[in-house]
């Protein structure tokens, strides 16, 4: 397997980005970007192949990684007990958390594996072609709702009466008890 996956063993210290600004200038529309609020966090010089870096980006904690030239930003607090990701290992598109093992999909912040209780922020990067800056859009892909981002699991039908019964222990059942209990209380108008 090689180099494959290696576990980083970096200094947690988060480097602050020089121009933290947005680049409003003409730029070419990457695959993954939202709007044109880009915000240069670093050069791509500056991110290693296989290396885990965070980088403060307007108050935000990114976690840069290039691997197979490939460019992911996400956020760098695992969301089971918050620990820092950048600390984990990142294997083939997913980062690893360094505590108890959840993984989390670079691209999409979605759970791979549990004890993640919601999936993570990710961000659309891009590389500006002319000055070689990564650039990335601090509107996460995927959804956001309040502190957390969720993923609808399901759609509720007050016509339907059938019962579940949830067999089992773990972040699996919690997560599905948790869902369904949001979704009685949507229903029944308490938020």
């Amino acid at each position: 397997m090689g180099n494959i996956c290696r576990r980083i063993q970096q200094s947690t210290r988060v480097q602050q980005v020089s121009r933290a600004e947005p680049d409003m200038a003409e730029h070419k529309k990457g695959e993954h970007e939202q709007s044109n609020d880009l915000t240069t966090v670093c050069q791509l010089d500056d991110l290693p192949e296989n290396e885990l870096k965070v980088f403060e980006v307007k108050g935000t904690s990114v976690l840069l990684v290039k691997e197979e030239g490939q460019i992911y930003a996400m956020g760098n607090k695992c969301t089971h007990y918050g620990a820092p990701l950048n600390t984990g290992i990142f294997c083939k598109g997913k980062i690893y958390c360094p505590w108890h093992g959840a993984c989390f999909n670079a691209k999409t912040g979605d759970i791979e594996e549990f004890p993640g209780i919601d999936p993570i922020p990710a961000y659309a990067t891009q590389i500006d072609q002319t000055t070689n800056e990564i650039k990335i859009n601090l509107t996460a892909n995927n959804k956001q709702k309040g502190n957390s981002f969720t993923k609808p699991l399901s759609k509720s039908d007050d016509a339907n009466e059938n019962i579940v019964v949830i067999i089992g222990s773990g972040a699996l059942r919690l997560k599905s008890i948790r869902s369904i209990f949001k979704s009685l209380k949507r229903s029944l108008g308490f938020y």
